[in-house]
């Protein structure tokens, strides 16, 4: 090899290790990688307490719907009774004024 070609390869060299120089302090240390993991292990384990909650909550939802079906349901049929009770109550009125119209009255 000649003077020449080991001065290019030194360059190379030296271009390489200037880019690893640079890179290395943003890399994680092994100690930041082991806080990452155990960051990361505790995050999991309160998202499974989150999604248990969630499930908690929406079998709640559903229940709360349930009822409110059953309240709806209820609600449109007292209103079919009330009107019933109006139709019977008017027919019940009319019947009263024809008796009260048949009646004779003293003069």
């Amino acid at each position: 090899m000649t003077p020449t070609d080991m001065e290019a390869l030194l360059r190379t060299l030296d271009a390489r290790t200037l880019r690893m120089e640079q890179i290395l302090p943003t890399l994680a240390t092994k100690v930041e990688l082991q806080d990452l993991r155990e960051t990361v292990a505790g995050l999991d384990t309160r998202l499974g307490r989150v999604e248990g909650r969630v499930g908690q909550v929406e079998g709640r939802l559903g229940q709360v719907e349930d009822r409110l079906g059953r309240v709806e349901d209820t609600q449109h049929r007292l209103l079919i009774l009330a009107e019933d009770t109006r139709g019977d109550v008017r027919l019940l009125a009319e019947h009263v004024a024809s008796a009260l119209e048949r009646i004779p009255r003293p003069h």
